[in-house]
Parts: C-alpha cells; sequence; structure tokens
C-alpha cells in the first residue's frame, strides 16, 4: 500500500519503466527456476543409468584404394579409452553399403589396419567424398574416404554374356536457359519418351516436347514436359485439338519416362511410382521434331512464348513403343538397356551435329543451340544388349580406363585390359566363361 502511494509521486514515465523492470525481473526469475529444474531432471535421469547423450568415440581413419578392389582402412584411436570395433560400413555413390562385420579391441594411442575386398555392385566416383561409419560399443565414429579415380564394380550376369556393349555417361547436356537441341523424332502413332534431367532454373520452363499447338497444320501426338510454375514437371498430352488432351502432375525426381497410345492411356513413370491418366483420344502420325531443353507452351489451353530450360539433362531416349514396365523399371535402377529404342541419346555419343546410334550402327544428325557439355553429375556405365552377337565389348570410354575381369570373389584376375586409345575392346567367350565380375577404373 504504501509503495502504491510512492509510485504516485513519481513522474508517469519513470514509473512505466518501473513496471517495466518489475516485470523483467519476474520473467528472468520463472526462467531460472525452470533451467534449474531441467538441470536437476537430466542429472537425477543420469544418475539412473539412462544415457541422454554420447560423445563420438575418438577414432580417426584413412583409407586407400591400393588394388582394383582392396581397400584398405587404417583406424586410429585418439583418446584416452579402448573401444571394441563391432562393424565398419562404407557407402559408395548410389549409396550402396558396403559392410564388414569385426570384433576387435583397439587400445588408447594405438591403430590397426583393416582390408575390404569390394565384389559388390559399386561406384566410386573420382575426387567424391563417401561416408565410413566405425560402430563401436560406445557410439559410431564417422569418417570418409576420397579416392583420386572412378571406380566401378559390376557382376557379369550369366545373360550379359553375348551381345552386351558398356558404355559409360561420363558428361550432361547443360543448358543455360537460352539453348535446345532438336532431333528428327521417328514417324509414330504412339508417343514414348525417356529423360532423366536436374533442373537448376526458375519455374514455366520447358524440358522437353514435340510441337503441334500453335502450328498450321497441327499433327496428332504432341507431348510438352514443362516445369510449371510451382517447379514441378508437368506432362501435356494432346491428339492436336484443344479438347483431346490429358495433363498428369509429377514429383521433382528428376526422371521421366512417358507412354501413350491411341484409344487407351497415358503412363508415366517419376522412376519412384507409376501415374495413369485416360486417353480416349486417336493418334495420327507426327511428323515434327523433338525439341530437348525447349518448349512451345507452358500450358496448350494458353499459348505463350517458347520457354527454355536450364540446367542439367543427362540422357533421352525416344520413341520406345515395344517397351513395358519391367524395361523401364530395369533401365532406372541399373541402368541396363534391355530393350533398344529407336533413338537413344547420350552426349558421349554425340557431337555438334550427329549422333552414334550403337545399336543400328549408324548415325543420325541433330541440331544443337547455346548447349555445352559438362562433367555428369551422375557417373553410371550403361549396359546395352546387342542382337546377333557373342561377345562383351567396351567402348567411349578415356584413354587410360583399365579393364579387369575376374572371378566371383575377385581374388583371381582372369585377364586385364586398358584403352590406349578412343577404339573398342571386346572380349571373347572363352574368357567371359571363367568370369564373374568386371572392374572398371576411369582416370
Amino acid at each position: 500500500m504504501g509503495s502504491s502511494n510512492a509510485l504516485k509521486n513519481i513522474p508517469k514515465k519513470l514509473r512505466k519503466s518501473i513496471k517495466i523492470g518489475r516485470h523483467l525481473f519476474m520473467f528472468t526469475l520463472i526462467v531460472l527456476v525452470i533451467s534449474v529444474s531441467s538441470v536437476l531432471y537430466l542429472h537425477l535421469k543420469a544418475s539412473q543409468g539412462i544415457v541422454l547423450k554420447t560423445q563420438p568415440p575418438m577414432i580417426m581413419s584413412k583409407a586407400l584404394l591400393s588394388e582394383p578392389n582392396i581397400l584398405n582402412l587404417t583406424i586410429v584411436n585418439i583418446g584416452n579409452i579402448s573401444y571394441r570395433i563391432t562393424k565398419i560400413i562404407i557407402l559408395d555413390h548410389y549409396k550402396n553399403m558396403i559392410v564388414k562385420e569385426v570384433n576387435l579391441q583397439l587400445q588408447p594411442g594405438k591403430e590397426m589396419n583393416i582390408s575390404f575386398r569390394i565384389n559388390t555392385t559399386t561406384y566410386f566416383i573420382k575426387n567424391n567424398i563417401y561416408p565410413i561409419l566405425i560402430l563401436t560399443h560406445r557410439g559410431i565414429a564417422y569418417s570418409y574416404l576420397k579416392i583420386n579415380k572412378t571406380v566401378v564394380i559390376l557382376p557379369l550376369e550369366l545373360r550379359d554374356y553375348r551381345g552386351m556393349v558398356f558404355i559409360p555417361h561420363l558428361y550432361d547436356w547443360y543448358f543455360n536457359g537460352e539453348g535446345y537441341i532438336s532431333v528428327d523424332s521417328p514417324v509414330s502413332k504412339e508417343i514414348a519418351v525417356i529423360v532423366s534431367y536436374n533442373h537448376e532454373g526458375g519455374t514455366g520452363e520447358g524440358i522437353i516436347s514435340r510441337y503441334a499447338w500453335g502450328m498450321a497444320d497441327p499433327k496428332r501426338g504432341a507431348f510438352d514436359i514443362v516445369i510449371n510454375i510451382n517447379g514441378f514437371p508437368e506432362i501435356w498430352v494432346t491428339n492436336g485439338s484443344k479438347s483431346g488432351l490429358v495433363k498428369l502432375l509429377l514429383g521433382k525426381t528428376g526422371f521421366i519416362a512417358l507412354t501413350a497410345k491411341s484409344g487407351g492411356k497415358v503412363e508415366v513413370f517419376d522412376g519412384v511410382e507409376w501415374l495413369q491418366g485416360v486417353f480416349p483420344y486417336n493418334l495420327s502420325k507426327n511428323y515434327y521434331p523433338v525439341y530437348i531443353g525447349r518448349s512451345h507452351y507452358t500450358n496448350p489451353k494458353d499459348p505463350r512464348i517458347e520457354t527454355y530450360f536450364k540446367g542439367r539433362i543427362r540422357y533421352v531416349i525416344l520413341d520406345v513403343d515395344s517397351w513395358d514396365k519391367y524395361a523401364i523399371e530395369t533401365l532406372v535402377k541399373e541402368f541396363k538397356v534391355v530393350k533398344y529404342p529407336t533413338l537413344f541419346l547420350d552426349p558421349i555419343l554425340c557431337n555438334n551435329t550427329i549422333c552414334y546410334d550403337v545399336y543400328f550402327n549408324k548415325t543420325f544428325t541433330i541440331s544443337k543451340h547455346n548447349v555445352i557439355l559438362k562433367p555428369t553429375d551422375k557417373i553410371f556405365i550403361w549396359r546395352v544388349q546387342l542382337p546377333k552377337e557373342k561377345i562383351l565389348s567396351f567402348t567411349y570410354f578415356p584413354i587410360g580406363t583399365k579393364i579387369y575381369l575376374c572371378n566371383r570373389a575377385c581374388n583371381v584376375t582372369i585377364q586385364q585390359l586398358e584403352f590406349i586409345d578412343e577404339h573398342t575392346i571386346t572380349i571373347n567367350s572363352t574368357i567371359l566363361k571363367n568370369s564373374d565380375t568386371i572392374i572398371l577404373i576411369i582416370p
């Protein structure tokens, strides 16, 4: 009561400051009480034997690829307590796990060497960093692996022996938002296209299209794959009229396989799941070229100027009329072409004006505008099945690439080969019969 009367004699502004200070003091006191309570609670839990947080083990490691498939790992205990190591895990470029079960005791200040024999499907890409997880009874230690060459280890399956050609994917087409590639598409009554890409630009950009809208003589069988205003890929398929079209919206997976048939349905695979749309229209032969990195419309019902793609396009496959779901999913997961398409476009097979067709052993023309090559952000090896062939061949690998053919455990090398020029290397059937694994070392 006395303090209240005293406040009345204090100027109004000063009185307001005192009230604010009082509130801040009470808030600080409440926070302090909560903090002390939390510390006491955590201390109580810890005293009951519940581990709330573990420090990473004081372990360092370094790895060296001494042979084509032998990885030597040195582990050093830099702490002052011992660790029992139970498991070592290494992840490769495609998150494949290489696991080694161990039961080793590592004393303070000591080191040990462990060798891995890598004989699974593995990709280690030049100068990339790959995590190494060292599991101990006290927690997980993290390290990394970095090598100066690309190492690919593939199982050689029995059905791969005849007529299989290996082709590396080492480069992507890079589009700066103003360029495109055009190619004459084979005449077909159906629509079939596969494209792998990495979008870097904005919205409303075309990935790939076959023109129909706005032309003087629109042809049925047009498609348009664009990045919509929300940044998602969107597919339009039309039979040449504004009413005869279907639209599908996809996820941001960077892969699209599209097929459409007359009077049936549109099917799309985004690398994860299949989507379908009803297409009760007839498609007729379309003579227009396919434009990669360029779209005529972002919405066929709302004509606008052409849009261009910004980012990487890894490869394009056109007119795969006979492909089924198995063939498409096998291509995505294993990079194996079990049924050859009409046009197979990978940057390593093309220059500025022509592409080489490994299946039909011929060339076809393309037209590039403001498109450059960049080292790929996703190296892999194509495995293309050729007809009427009895040999295994490797082509378009850079000079200095080494090929090792070995048994399943890869402790016996059947043959070692090296690219000393840009020609194709072939393996005869006798050597193949005794081989189970292929190791590629790409400089």
